[in-house]
Parts: C-alpha cells; sequence; structure tokens
C-alpha cells in the first residue's frame, strides 16, 4: 500500500512539472475535437482542465509515451485532440514542423506514439468558386456537401451582415475545411464572400462560450441584443398570452412589453440590423420594424416620432436612435411598445434569453488572431 501511494504522488509530481505551453482551443469538429495554438505560460494541465477532459487520461499518457516528444513543443505549434464526448482523450496530433505531425493515439486502452507527414494527411483545405446560379448549386459543384451548405447559410442567417438569399451573381466565395479523410468530417472553419462593396470574412473559434464564428476584428457573426431599448423607463404592462386590454376592454395576447417614459425619449435598436418597416401600423401606431439576420425582428410602437432620414433599408447600429417614445396609435399613454421575435414567433423580451455574445478581447483575441494566420500559412505551404 505504501509503495502504492509513492507512486500516486511521483506520476502525479511528474505530470505536473512539465511545463508545456499551450493557449485556447478551437474546436472545430463540434464538441469531439478542438485545436490549440501553443503560446507562452500555460500547460497541459490547464488545457485538460479547462475544456474538462480526463486528469486520468493525461496521467495515462505521461506514463505510456515518450515525455521528451512532447515536451518538446514550441509556441506557434498547432495541437489538434480527439476525444470521446468532449471528456475523455482518443488522441492528439502534435504539427511539429511542416513536414513531421506527431500522433498520439488510443488503440486498445493504451497510447501510442507515431508521426506522418502533412502533405499525406492534410490540414486545411480551400474551395473557392464565384457564384453562378446559387451557394448550393455552385458549391455542390465545386465539391461541398449538402451538410457544408447547411452549415454555412446557417452562419449567414445568424449574422444581419449579409444576406445568404440575396448574394449577386457573380460574388466570389472562398470556404475553408478541415483537412480529414472523408468529406462528411471535414467541419467548415473559415467563409468568405466578395463581390463590390461585399467583403464579409469568418473565422471558427472557441470562446468561453463554445464553438462560434468571428470576424477578423473579433466581433461574433452572431447577432447580439440588448435587454431592454431605453435607458430609462418603467414596466408598465408585461407580455401576456391573455391580458385585459385598456381600451377594447377585453382579453386579448400583447405579444410585447410596454415601457412607460417621457414623451420624446430616445429609443434605440437592441441590436444591429436592417429597417423593414417605418411608418404607421395600425393600433401600433407609429412604428418602426427591424430585421436582424433571418431569425429575428424588434419591433417599436406607439412612436411620436421617428429619426430624421430613417428609412425601409437602412441598417441600424446597436444602440442607434430610431425614434421617441409617444403614445399614437391604440395607447392609454406615453410609453414605448416592444417586441422580439425569433422565426416569427412572438417571445417575452423580459424573460427569454438573449443571444449576447461580444467581441473578443485580450489573450482570447491574440489567440484568435494568431489561428488566423496558421491557416493561411497553412494554406499557402500546400499551394
Amino acid at each position: 500500500m505504501k509503495r502504492l501511494t509513492q507512486l500516486c504522488i511521483l506520476i502525479i509530481t511528474l505530470a505536473f512539472s512539465f511545463s508545456w505551453q499551450v493557449s485556447y482551443a478551437v474546436k472545430t469538429s463540434g464538441g469531439n475535437s478542438f485545436d490549440v495554438i501553443v503560446t507562452k505560460r500555460d500547460t497541459m494541465q490547464s488545457i485538460f482542465k479547462r475544456y474538462g477532459l480526463s486528469r486520468q487520461d493525461l496521467y495515462t499518457v505521461l506514463r505510456q509515451v515518450d515525455g521528451k516528444q512532447l515536451e518538446s513543443i514550441r509556441p506557434g505549434q498547432l495541437l489538434h485532440f480527439d476525444t470521446e464526448n468532449g471528456k475523455r482523450l482518443r488522441g492528439i496530433k502534435i504539427f511539429k514542423s511542416s513536414n513531421e505531425i506527431l500522433h498520439v493515439k488510443k488503440v486498445n486502452g493504451h497510447f501510442k506514439l507515431s508521426s506522418s507527414s502533412p502533405q499525406k494527411t492534410g490540414l486545411f483545405s480551400m474551395v473557392d468558386f464565384t457564384m453562378k446560379h446559387s451557394l448550393y448549386t455552385d458549391g455542390v459543384r465545386k465539391g461541398l456537401t449538402s451538410g457544408h451548405i447547411a452549415e454555412i447559410s446557417q452562419v449567414m442567417q445568424r449574422d444581419p451582415g449579409v444576406d445568404a438569399k440575396k448574394l449577386p451573381a457573380g460574388t466570389q466565395i472562398r470556404i475553408i475545411l478541415e483537412g480529414a479523410s472523408s468529406d462528411t468530417d471535414r467541419k467548415v472553419v473559415g467563409i468568405q464572400l466578395r463581390h463590390k462593396r461585399i467583403n464579409w470574412s469568418v473565422t471558427r473559434f472557441h470562446d468561453k462560450s463554445g464553438n462560434n464564428f468571428y470576424h477578423p476584428d473579433g466581433r461574433t457573426a452572431a447577432v447580439s441584443f440588448l435587454r431592454y431599448p431605453m435607458s430609462s423607463f418603467r414596466i408598465s404592462s408585461h407580455f401576456s398570452l391573455s391580458r385585459y386590454h385598456p381600451i377594447h376592454h377585453y382579453r386579448r395576447p400583447h405579444y410585447g412589453v410596454d415601457l412607460a417614459a417621457p414623451r420624446g425619449t430616445p429609443v434605440w435598436a437592441t441590436a444591429q440590423g436592417k429597417v423593414v418597416h417605418v411608418g404607421w401600423k395600425g393600433g401600433y401606431g407609429k412604428t418602426v420594424i427591424i430585421k436582424h439576420g433571418a431569425m429575428y425582428q424588434t419591433v417599436y410602437g406607439h412612436l411620436s416620432r421617428f429619426r430624421a432620414g430613417l428609412r425601409v433599408g437602412d441598417t441600424v447600429n446597436q444602440r442607434q436612435v430610431i425614434g421617441y417614445v409617444g403614445s399614437t396609435g391604440h395607447a392609454t399613454g406615453a410609453h414605448l411598445h416592444y417586441e422580439f421575435r425569433k422565426n416569427g414567433r412572438p417571445l417575452d423580451p423580459v424573460k427569454t434569453r438573449l443571444p449576447t455574445k461580444s467581441r473578443l478581447g485580450g489573450t482570447l483575441f491574440n489567440a484568435f488572431k494568431q489561428y488566423r494566420t496558421h491557416i493561411e500559412k497553412s494554406l499557402t505551404a500546400r499551394v
């Protein structure tokens, strides 16, 4: 028993003494695999802990493979972790150089170490084409699968800066995929669109909330919402499927929230989007409706007036003023009627969980830039 205890202590001490340097991971294959760019001041211990990988697997791999090979990791190198259900380690690829990849792979319960050439396995691949008919038709002709097209379309639908259904003919499209043994395993890593004024680019990155696509400047490709469109107000009426209407005197759904505020209080857009309605809308009175990508819409009713020059088709930024509180339409006093809709369905703006991803910053943004540079160098090396 004493010898067993000493052995356990020795293993733990050795494991924590290795000064491996790795950075934030970039998950590129769902939750079962992710990439890591090697930088300073991190250890293999921290990467296992950060992403919830089995500590026991770490100790096992340290015992069963050549530790010196693993210790030779240098800043700027890329590691690829393959896991089972995001927890148990199945393997690690260490991209030592342009000519060598080390593989740590679990075989029959034991980790084995081998090496191969990246020219044979591939790290990233690129699909370039000019859209003549549609994203689907032209993409499939160039070798993309229906799964790739679906993923690309989904990313675009979440970004208010681009409309996948209205891409003009002649758009230059560049898709970066993982290098893998079969098309079904090759996840989308990057998307780039170019056509006259369109210059839209995103890269997959794993932040603290999971897998997301980001623009080169660190902005998320997914739309992000504020909870309320004003800074000072009082909730005078909540979202309800059966509210007694103060004017019509019968029960009816109230698909938004009423925010009471003095007449003339500025009202801003809760997220970046495109204006699809400016004008009178029945009982809503003077109303602005904004479309945020393909999934979301927000409605701003009972306004006293609109922002000067605001027109349908305008792009508005988050917190940009779009109008002013009033009581037009069916209203008993000055307030804003605010609605939040997802796929056409009204949701309670106060209680629903809003998309609120922020811009990458600090160490995460530096890791993101380094990862994008690594992708470009890898693709250039293969040309």
